[in-house]
């Protein structure tokens, strides 16, 4: 899976960036931060503009309703998606958790 910010110049975002993630059976086994174009390898890609980001992050967007109201694109499979919204939130769950400085504050 891989997540994609769009390019926001406004705050420092000068071109596309991606982070890799090795999702195995509920482990992350590794991230890394990717190009856009790198990021398009993986088999799920979520891609938003770092404002809806910073509100999934800030659990104020969950990432399936960002998927519905189109602020977050998704490349792969939206029921398999679906069926793992447990996952998904668990993803968030944990990244709520690493300290963050958001580039606009």
């Amino acid at each position: 899976m891989a997540l994609v910010v769009a390019a926001q110049a406004a705050i420092g975002v000068v071109e596309a960036v991606g982070i890799w993630l090795d999702l195995d059976r509920g482990a992350c086994r590794e991230a890394k931060v990717v190009t856009a174009a790198e990021a398009q390898g993986a088999a799920f890609v979520l891609t938003a503009e770092y404002r809806y980001w910073k509100q999934i992050i800030r659990k104020e967007l969950g990432p399936i309703a960002g998927i519905m109201q189109r602020k977050v694109a998704l490349q792969g499979s939206l029921p398999i998606v679906v069926r793992f919204i447990k996952s998904a939130e668990a993803l968030v769950e944990a990244a709520t958790t690493v300290p963050t400085r958001f580039l606009d504050e």
